[in-house]
């Protein structure tokens, strides 16, 4: 990619790039360092922008409500060369103190939009970098950016249907945010800008009073030829927030330029996810994310490398009970129970037996002992347990501990090589998959042999490289059924920051993707021979003390 020296990008341009990058407040505090330094280099002439499709250009305008909105979080790092750089930088402390932002707009009734449909009455944008999440909602329009994950939802009233769209997939036209965080990160001394036909040709600071009230505005002269405007922002020198935002920016090429006002405030509270903002739960999300697979050998290799180092984690002494139940039973039964504990060099196992936990039941059933509606389950079983004989038992020893749960055998065990160096194996990995728990990669090991397996294993980096699913299909065809799937549903992380799982599902499914059934099932299948049994979930809770 091409890049120009300049002066400064277009204040619109930098905030919808904001958006789509999570920016910790090191990496704020540099870049404003940076951006001081780079205003002090001569301009240069501009470089004409990419042409926007109309697709584009339609989703660049249901984001301007949230790129204005991330005008505050970002106004150390872009005007703090234009006034008091020691005000500047108060006003970006104060405003990343607030759990919320809020922008309200109050654009004039009858200004056209670049659909040229009237602009919608109720155009709102919350912000917030404790949460790290942005979110816009404009008439029936709205708009929820996740900046943790690094996704997007579009809910189009039209279609009454949510987009969900990976943060990278939003063609915005600019990169001007990731070039100075690369430059940041690599101690380059020549600042580079990426493509912006927008100049600040002017700008001014002053003391207004309004009213009773005076007021700090910072004023700033704007080209974006042919078009010339205005932005002022308000500042309370008391709070030292801002507190107004204004602009004359034409909102399309041929509408006169009315001044748009941007009330800004600071609630306690902003909404949680895009439903939030009044978009029905029902809507049905059509996932527009690109997928980012791979067959290339040396970056898989790097991956599982990864997971092998993840994996050899140590984890602290603890001691654990493990409860098994079924779906439609939600631990007011259970049929199996192990516990266990690990010093760090031994690892001992015992189980209840079957009879003595049907015991319990048949009491519970039959009134002799009572449970209170409102306690946790399986902490009650624990209790009701501890009385129990228990026998040694080694049976789950690879399969059940907290530390192991998350890394199936089936996935490279110590000694076994890398499923690249198998000529038998055809593996992928798949950045972004489509199905799966979010925040995950899909690697699937697929046996090129006569009978054949498909391996699929939806791996999180974050959590230790966990596998929060797996199914392993025992046809390259993929059988109804044919298959064992194992779901972590909940994980937490022992004292020391190691994620573990504390809720496990398994089972079989009918087809890849599936959930698990939540009750028994009798497949349908036709008569081979080899008949399938009715299908049950197995679901384990881990009640885990470190020591």
């Amino acid at each position: 990619m091409s890049h120009e020296k300049g002066r400064l990008p277009t204040v619109d341009a930098a905030l919808e790039q904001f958006s789509r990058v999570a920016v910790s407040l090191d990496i704020e505090q540099k870049l404003e360092a940076r951006l001081q330094e780079f205003l002090r280099q001569p301009e240069s002439q501009r470089v004409p922008s990419r042409p926007v499709t109309p697709r584009a250009s339609r989703r660049q305008f249901m984001r301007s409500s949230i790129a204005v909105g991330l005008a505050t979080l970002v106004l150390a790092a872009l005007f703090v060369a234009f006034g008091s750089r020691d005000a500047w930088a108060q006003v970006a402390k104060t405003v990343r103190s607030k759990p919320w932002v809020r922008f309200t707009f109050q654009t004039p009734k009858g200004t056209a939009v670049p659909n040229g449909h009237p602009a919608p009455e109720t155009r709102e944008t919350w912000v917030s970098v404790e949460h790290k999440v942005a979110a816009g909602r404009m008439g029936q329009t709205a708009h929820f950016i996740d900046l943790a994950r690094q996704v997007c939802y579009d809910y189009d009233p039209r279609t009454k249907s949510l987009s969900l769209w990976q943060t990278r997939d939003q063609d915005v036209g600019i990169d001007f945010l990731d070039t100075l965080l690369g430059l940041i990160a690599g101690g380059d001394d020549e600042l580079k800008l990426s493509r912006t036909p927008i100049k600040i040709v002017g700008r001014t600071r002053s003391e207004v009073q309004d009213g009773n009230r005076r007021w700090i505005e910072f004023k700033f002269d704007c080209r974006n030829p042919p078009q010339e405007f205005l932005m002022i922002v308000r500042v309370d020198p008391e709070t030292q927030l801002p507190v107004q935002l204004r602009t004359t920016e034409r909102l399309s090429p041929n509408n006169p330029a009315v001044e748009q006002t941007v009330v800004i405030d600071y609630p306690e509270t902003g909404p949680s996810d895009i439903y939030a903002l009044g978009v029905p739960r029902n809507a049905p999300i059509v996932d527009q994310r690109r997928s980012r697979k791979t067959e290339n050998g040396e970056e898989i290799k790097t991956f599982l490398t990864a997971y092998v180092q993840a994996r050899k984690k140590p984890f602290e002494p603890f001691s654990m009970t493990v409860l098994a139940s079924l779906p439609e039973k939600d631990f007011s039964e259970i049929y199996q129970a192990i516990r266990g504990r690990d010093d760090g060099r031994d690892v001992r196992l015992e189980e209840a037996k079957p009879e003595d936990l049907f015991e319990i039941t048949r009491k519970v059933r039959a009134g002799q002992i009572t449970r209170a509606e409102d306690v946790d389950r399986a902490e009650w079983w624990k209790q009701q347990i501890a009385g129990l004989t228990f026998t040694p038992t080694q049976q789950f020893y690879n399969g059940l501990l907290p530390n192991r749960v998350g890394y199936p055998a089936e996935l490279m065990e110590a000694k076994t090589p890398s499923p690249i160096d198998n000529p038998d194996c055809h593996v992928t990995l798949d950045r972004h998959p489509r199905l799966g728990p979010p925040g995950t990669v899909l690697l699937n090991i697929r046996v090129e042999t006569t009978i054949g397996n498909d391996l699929f294993f939806w791996i999180a980096p974050e959590k230790d490289y966990l596998v929060l699913r797996q199914e392993i299909h025992y046809s390259k065809d993929r059988l109804a059924w044919h298959n064992l799937t194992r779901i972590i549903d909940k994980v937490e992380q022992s004292p020391k920051g190691r994620w573990y799982a504390t809720k496990l599902r398994y089972g079989r499914i009918e087809k890849h993707g599936d959930d698990l059934p939540a009750e028994s099932v009798k497949p349908r299948l036709p008569l081979t021979g080899m008949e399938i049994g009715p299908v049950s979930t197995v679901v384990y809770r881990y009640l885990v003390e470190f020591k």
